[in-house]
């Protein structure tokens, strides 16, 4: 984030902190235009001026690592199974267990083979095979 904040910025981050939406944060925060997209606008451009992360956001909130995981501990312990479910995927997704990628490897857990394929013309039947190790 910004070191230093002006007057509009300090208003605007305000407005945003209380949940509010981009084009209501730039009104608050001073902005004048005749219709909502232009604020819209506005926002998005002071938004991206004060430099700030999703984890400074949520800082500036109070909600802190130690916070966030009490409040999943206590949705893991309902009695509402549906409930529980999404809160122990949560839980796993803020431990970092579970991790949101796909690897590629080919048949049986080979390294993956890529084969290129040139255009074929009539009678022409050639291809390029590229092993590609880890």
């Amino acid at each position: 984030m910004k070191d230093k904040l002006t007057p509009k910025e300090a208003k605007f981050l305000k407005a945003y902190l209380q949940g509010k939406k981009l084009n209501q944060c730039a009104k608050d925060a001073g902005c004048k235009s005749k219709n909502e997209q232009s604020l819209s606008v506005m926002g998005h451009q002071i938004f991206k001026r004060l430099n700030i992360s999703m984890s400074e956001v949520m800082d500036l909130k109070g909600l802190t690592d130690a916070y966030v995981e009490e409040k999943i501990l206590e949705g893991i312990e309902t009695d509402k199974l549906h409930i529980r479910d999404r809160y122990i995927n949560l839980y796993g997704r803020f431990k970092g267990k579970f991790i949101d990628k796909t690897e590629l490897t080919g048949s049986g857990g080979a390294p993956l083979v890529i084969q290129l394929v040139e255009p074929q013309t009539k009678g022409s039947k050639e291809s390029l095979n590229i092993d590609i190790d880890k």
